[in-house]
């Protein structure tokens, strides 16, 4: 399943969630891009008529100053390493623009500091990081040359320069490089603006012709070779045998009349820019591929099976799903034969415990789809039951019929499981839902190691080995059969890659089962629509409709069925608050901008193809979308603003509760929904975790002692004060008595404790306080600004109180009524 953690392409990346506090993370560790391109981009020139960059460009980024490089690892960065370039300066020192163009980002954070981005190119863009004094705002021209900023000193408020002070530099494809999405080195961008390109590789096993390769476009050019025989893996770092596939392809199609050589030149890149044309690019072919090059190709992929269904067993056939894969066209997939989608619920692979982010999304679409649905969990913990309860308590419209597995095979952060750690995960899955997981790993991890334990438990065997071939893995003598085989990585749909699947009919024993019952191989390329050209023409009435929408994203103008660049900023904005957009909200629509709004159609019934080209039927859904949602978040009713007050009160709220709730009303309000940093099993046994994070709770009643998981007189009187919102009037004297405990009850309440505040705490109410010391899921900052986030997170708190309604970041009435379910 490593594939379900392949960076997104240019294309996917654009329409994915909106960023988060982890990408700053990443930015020290990552951010790259690709080369320009379009309609009117110049012939290439030669290095010597290249004109020389201004000469405080040349002087700054010269390569004789560069500090850290992409790539290096080290302690403050991920484990992908540093993903952009340092440029050593002095504190305060003038940062030249590195390259003309328009200013899309300017953003604080509290991890790298102060950003910009500029975009020299459609989807190319320069990042800069740990600046002070910014120049320039969003939308000004920048020329070259231009100073744009100064670097940041120790004292400054930078967010991070470990090292001493100095920039750090990004190339990549959206405004977001400044946070590290999407990346790769801007060296090879650098040397080619101060005219030092030697014009070579950059890289061992082949390099690229000097022309700069992302991971995904790279695993974009590895699945073109695979049609020429390329059988390597599909990692995104294309070496001579990848070059020689694709030479083989192109020559194949007439395009390429060089040598099979793997070393690829202007030739061998104007034939790949000739083979994306027969998937709809009209680009230049100059020999300089750009992100609509890729797009061709990933729609010839996807259009063109190229080699037939692979030969193999008749059986059950299913994909699994997981982040990258948010685009998917499940009725493609189900149309082309497919049975099964087994989807990422989330896992522990990186800390803490996380739940997917599109995980609900993908498992309505694949069941709406006709697929049998599956769950997985990504190990990594050291945890194994924690990790178990977690899951089951996060699973989403689970069925008894749907598969559930464990994924074990040490990604990320994550530590690989040993027998007896997997079957604890497995036991306490089987004991609360009454059947055991699938273990999913590789062979040679399986291979590896025993399972007696794991066997005894149940579990049934979801083996990785790309053979190519469905039915033929090796697993030894480890386990005494499989019933799934991961037999590939290399499928497509519509060019987003997958992970193919068989099963045997008796993998479904006591499950739903395949409606298709065993059958042949399905092709391994899914069409599912078309990038296609040019904006889609939209009638009045689809106009009307986009208006409306982008009303709830800040538009004020006229609803007159004709949307221009205000209605598109607006539409923009509400496809970024959900999530499904992630470019600039710039008025100007492109293809990312309509997959976006097919996305939010499927929340309104739309099942068609998420191509880019909207239809009737998308609007249809977006139609019903608005129909269906309440629009922005009403205001708060004074018996509602009470509830919020009194649920505020658990997170440390001292306020009065008057129903008008503010700012620190809604911080109690986040650190409830946050919780108090427990990880643990739900199983109502306080240990030593258990009591730790009710220490912290204690700190918001004045305790100020260690947090040990120790609970003393002190720590008992923190408990005791916050639990004067719960009702508590006795002595704050740290002794725990009947009264305590039963307003202790009516705090575990929030945790979906439903039995009574009678003092008397059972098995039941300390399971209700294990969960409100989790959280329900929140995130983000507690700052008392309320966002999407945190009203979504708020509608999961009230569905521990009865709300069934989604989750879709706009609480009404019900969200409320289930809220005040949890205090009465």
């Amino acid at each position: 399943m490593s594939s379900r953690f392949r960076p997104r392409s240019v294309v996917q990346s654009l329409a994915s969630n909106t960023v988060t506090l982890l990408l700053g993370l990443v930015v020290l560790s990552a951010c790259g891009g690709m080369d320009t391109e379009g309609s009117e981009s110049p012939a290439p020139v030669t290095q010597e008529a290249q004109a020389l960059a201004p000469a405080n460009v040349q002087a700054f980024y010269a390569e004789s100053r560069w500090g850290t490089r992409f790539g290096v690892t080290g302690p403050y960065y991920g484990p992908l390493g540093h993903r952009g370039l340092d440029i050593p300066a002095s504190a305060g020192q003038a940062i030249p623009a590195l390259r003309s163009g328009i200013v899309r980002r300017v953003q604080y954070s509290s991890i790298v500091g102060h950003t910009i981005a500029v975009e020299s190119a459609p989807g190319d863009f320069s990042g800069y990081d740990h600046v002070i004094r910014t120049r320039f705002s969003v939308g000004d021209y920048v020329n070259q040359g231009d100073i744009i900023a100064y670097v940041a000193g120790y004292g400054d408020d930078h967010g991070s320069a470990w090292s001493g002070p100095h920039l750090h530099t990004t190339r990549g494809s959206t405004s977001l490089c400044v946070f590290g999405e999407n990346v790769s080195d801007p060296a090879p961008l650098i040397r080619n603006v101060l005219g030092t390109s030697t014009g070579g590789g950059t890289g061992t096993g082949g390099g690229t012709g000097g022309i700069q390769v992302s991971i995904e476009e790279g695993k974009t050019l590895q699945r073109v070779a695979q049609r020429g025989g390329y059988t390597g893996p599909v990692d995104g770092v294309p070496g001579v045998n990848t070059w020689k596939g694709v030479q083989t392809v192109i020559a194949g199609k007439g395009f390429y009349s060089g040598p099979i050589d793997g070393i690829p030149g202007e030739n061998t890149w104007k034939g790949v820019q000739r083979l994306a044309q027969l998937g709809g690019y009209t680009g230049p072919v100059d020999g300089y591929p750009g992100q609509y090059t890729y797009a061709g190709l990933n729609t010839w992929l996807a259009q063109d099976p190229g080699t037939p269904p692979p030969s193999g067993m008749t059986g059950v056939y299913g994909i699994d799903v997981g982040t990258t894969q948010r685009d998917l066209d499940f009725n493609a997939i189900r149309s082309a034969g497919y049975q099964f989608a087994i989807v990422k619920a989330g896992g522990s692979n990186v800390s803490p415990l996380y739940v997917a982010p599109y995980y609900a999304q993908q498992v309505a679409r694949a069941r709406a789809a006709g697929l049998l649905v599956g769950h997985y969990w990504m190990a990594g913990s050291y945890n194994p039951a924690g990790d178990a309860q977690y899951f089951m308590d996060h699973l989403y419209d689970h069925r008894p019929g749907d598969l559930l597995v464990l994924d074990n095979e040490a990604i990320d952060d994550g530590i690989f499981w040993n027998d007896s750690m997997t079957a604890s995960f497995m036991q306490a899955v089987k004991t609360r839902l009454g059947k055991a997981p699938f273990l999913y790993t590789y062979s040679s991890l399986l291979k590896a190691n025993t399972w007696p334990q794991t066997q005894a438990v149940g579990s049934k065997l979801w083996i990785a080995h790309y053979t190519g071939t469905p039915g033929n893995p090796s697993i030894g003598t480890a386990y005494p059969t499989w019933e799934i085989h991961q037999y590939t990585s290399s499928g497509n749909q519509n060019g987003i890659p997958l992970d193919l699947n068989v099963a045997k009919l008796s993998a479904f024993a006591g499950l739903a089962q395949p409606p298709a019952g065993a059958t042949p191989p399905p092709p391994a390329a899914i069409p599912g629509g078309s990038s296609g050209g040019g904006d889609p023409v939209i009638t009045v009435q689809q106009g009307t409709i986009l208006q409306n929408l982008a009303r709830r994203g800040g538009y004020t103008g006229p609803i007159d069925g004709v949307p221009g660049t205000n209605t598109w900023i607006g539409v923009q904005k509400v496809l970024r608050t959900l999530g499904y957009y992630d470019g600039p909200a710039d008025g100007v629509p492109g293809i990312n901008t309509y997959k976006g709004l097919q996305l939010l159609a499927q929340d309104g019934g739309y099942t068609g193809p998420i191509d880019g080209i909207p239809g009737p039927n998308t609007y249809n859904g977006i139609q019903a979308y608005l129909d269906g949602s309440s629009g922005p978040v009403p205001p708060v009713t004074n018996a509602q603003g009470v509830t919020l007050q009194r649920i505020a009160r658990a997170g440390g709220y001292t306020g009065a509760v008057d129903g008008v709730p503010g700012t620190n009303t809604w911080k109690g309000v986040q650190q409830v929904l946050g919780g108090y940093g427990y990880s643990g099993p739900v199983d109502g046994v306080m240990g030593t975790n258990s009591y730790a994070a009710l220490q912290r709770f204690a700190a918001k009643g004045g305790y100020t002692g260690p947090i040990d998981g120790v609970m003393g007189t002190n720590s008992w009187k923190g408990v005791q004060t916050v639990l004067r919102g719960f009702g508590y009037t006795g002595p704050i004297d740290g002794v725990m008595g009947s009264q305590s405990y039963a307003a202790l009850q009516r705090v575990a309440r929030l945790g979906g404790y439903m039995g009574p505040a009678d003092g008397a705490l059972g098995v039941n109410s300390w399971r209700g306080l294990q969960t409100f010391l989790s959280g329900a899921g929140y995130t983000g900052p507690v700052d008392g600004v309320p966002g999407t986030n945190t009203y979504k997170v708020l509608q999961s708190l009230a569905s521990r109180g009865g709300y069934t309604g989604p989750l879709d970041g706009i609480p009404g009435p019900n969200t409320y009524a289930g809220l005040a379910n949890l205090l009465d």
